[in-house]
């Protein structure tokens, strides 16, 4: 079988295959929800 490898190209010297990268998700409720995905970028 044939599977295509997907890259992100950055520059034209560097790409990222797409297989290298891992999404991760937090979701905050309540009244400072905009604060803690602020701080969680930072951390």
């Amino acid at each position: 079988m044939f599977y295509e490898i997907v890259m992100i190209r950055i520059t034209p010297a560097i790409a990222i295959a797409e297989r290298e990268l891992k999404e991760a998700f937090l979701r905050a409720s309540g009244p400072s929800g905009q604060n803690v995905n602020m701080a969680e970028s930072i951390s």
